[in-house]
């Protein structure tokens, strides 16, 4: 070998046949991938957020896939070998790299379908909490040590907490593992490539059609406006382009909806870790809101715009109706239908029952099959048959659904009455308790049927108070909102409004009473609306929790 002078490029000119030509194999893909992931060393993540503690946490290897050199040995006095830089592997795998966590596809290059590997670090992601919160992780992770007495070493689980918030690497996370962390109804943010246009798109899979990709809200990514929330299948197909690397019953439960019934009773039931089993919205992620139960079955619950395979019903309420029993009610524009309302008469009615008021009490009876009552106050102007078969089908429907209820009977004109308190609601509460009831006929006050509301409120404050306010007419408020927010605040058990408006006419009195608590009149309804409603109400009470229409 001649000796190379300084500034002058080296190059093979000996007579040997063994000098390795240094260049990289050329073919195309690469010519080694791991197909399983590799450790490099234990690191410590230390949180953006003050007081989040640093954890300790295994870092793989940041690449999984690697060209050789080339394997052709150099001609002799020649700087480069004839024909293509090639390795000895006779198989090259895809080039394609997981976009989170840079890993390379394991399938033999130039594959057909999605790509495939092992997964590691993600390194290249960045996590984003919802209005920027701090999120807790359970982790579960194996760690060898050394037995001080035996000096043996033993493998053993050991539970941790990770805290995470908007703006920390993923780099301690896994993918697949992460996506089984994160659980039912997650979703992946990915960049918004339409800016200013619609950003839905939607699938039909079985006659039923669901979102996949919808434009994120700021909240939703730490005050961003340029992302996209996908589902976690449209993720790894459509984004990722690799297979779903999570288990077949985990990814049928990430297109569903994650939201749970709040009911206490779910409280009772752990499984095998402790965990609290919940019941979970059967819809699929991003949903529609859902305003009414899809069937008439008791076991499914519809509440906050969720639909729950499970119900509970309950006999621990006070129901108040509170009726409107001023001169309008015995108008007869409304009647009742039920044949025993239409031709009752007494002494203490003369106008008998054929009208607004009858036809109400027909409609409570329906509602009280349902559930208990707290309070039903029923505005009784001229005592129409129509409000009594509106309680009677109130009251079965809540005996259909087995609820045995309890609850205060109201009737009011310018005066508040109680007709009965704490009573047992049952298939004949309108004929014995209604149907005789003394009715004068007189003005309307709100305020008098509020304060009469309160005094019931006080003595049964043990248990959720569901008041049914029921009238046809205007009044002016006289302090009457601001003394319906202030029972809310004493019902500590629970408390629920049902305004009714049993005409086309509104009253905007009783719309800021409504909204004092959260509430929402159902207004211009006839006789078939009113029942109608007072069933759904009492179907909305068989659980602690529901959505008002």
């Amino acid at each position: 070998m001649k000796k190379i002078k300084e500034g002058v490029t080296p190059f093979h000119c000996c007579g040997s046949e063994r000098h390795p030509c240094s260049h990289e194999c050329e073919e195309l893909g690469n010519c080694k991938a791991e197909c399983k992931r590799v450790v490099k060393e234990t690191k410590t993540y230390r949180p953006k957020t003050v007081g989040a503690k640093s954890f300790e946490y295994v870092s793989y290897s940041t690449v999984n896939g690697k060209k050789h050199k080339c394997s052709q040995l150099l001609p002799k006095n020649r700087k480069i070998h004839f024909g293509q830089h090639k390795c000895t592997e006779i198989l090259h795998t895809c080039q394609s790299t997981c976009q989170a966590c840079g890993y390379y596809c394991t399938k033999s290059f130039g594959h057909r379908g999605r790509h495939y590997t092992v997964h590691g670090n993600m390194v290249h992601s960045m996590l984003v909490v919802e209005k920027n919160k701090l999120v807790e992780f359970k982790v579960q992770t194996r760690k060898t040590i050394k037995d001080p007495i035996t000096l043996l070493e033993k493998e053993m689980t050991e539970d941790s907490v990770r805290m995470y918030t908007t703006g920390d690497t993923a780099e301690a996370e896994i993918c697949d593992f992460f996506c089984e962390q994160m659980g039912r109804g997650h979703f992946h943010l990915i960049k918004c490539n339409h800016p200013g246009e619609s950003c839905d798109i939607v699938e039909t899979k079985n006659n039923e059609t669901y979102y996949v990709r919808r434009h994120a809200s700021p909240d939703e990514c730490g005050g961003r406006n340029d992302v996209d929330k996908v589902t976690h299948e449209y993720y790894w197909e459509k984004w990722l382009k690799f297979e779903d690397p999570c288990k077949i019953p985990s990814q049928k439960q990430f297109e569903r909806c994650d939201h749970f019934c709040p009911h206490p009773d779910h409280e009772k039931s752990k499984d095998e870790f402790n965990e609290v089993k919940q019941s979970y919205c059967k819809e699929r992620l991003w949903h529609a809101y859902m305003t009414k139960q899809k069937s008439d079955s008791i076991n499914t619950t519809v509440m906050d715009g969720h639909v729950f395979t499970c119900s509970h019903p309950s006999d621990n309420y006070h129901i108040i109706f509170a009726v409107d029993a001023s001169g309008s009610m015995t108008a007869t524009s409304i009647k009742a239908k039920r044949k025993e309302t239409k031709e009752y008469k007494s002494a203490l009615n003369p106008y008998g029952l054929d009208n607004k008021l009858g036809a109400a009490y027909d409609a409570s009876w329906t509602y009280k099959k349902k559930k208990k009552i707290i309070f039903n106050c029923l505005r009784i102007k001229r005592v129409n048959t129509t409000i009594l078969e509106i309680v009677y089908a109130f009251i079965r429907k809540r005996w259909s659904a087995k609820c045995r209820d309890k609850g205060t009977i109201i009737l009011y004109d310018d005066k508040a009455k109680i007709i009965k308190e704490n009573i047992s609601f049952n298939l004949t509460t309108v004929r014995e308790i209604l149907y005789p009831a003394h009715v004068t006929w007189g003005g309307t006050s709100f305020v008098s049927a509020i304060r009469c509301i309160y005094e019931v409120v006080k003595r049964n404050a043990s248990k959720p108070i569901v008041i049914i306010f029921l009238t046809d007419g205007k009044d002016l408020d006289n302090g009457a909102s601001e003394l319906l927010e202030e029972i809310k605040a004493f019902c500590s058990k629970g408390f629920y409004f049902f305004p009714c408006i049993f005409s086309s006419a509104k009253s905007p009195t009783l719309d800021i009473m409504a909204r004092k608590v959260g509430a929402t009149v159902k207004n211009n309804l006839d006789a078939n609306g009113l029942e109608t409603h007072f069933v759904s109400i009492a179907k909305k009470i068989t659980t602690i929790s529901y959505i008002q229409d």
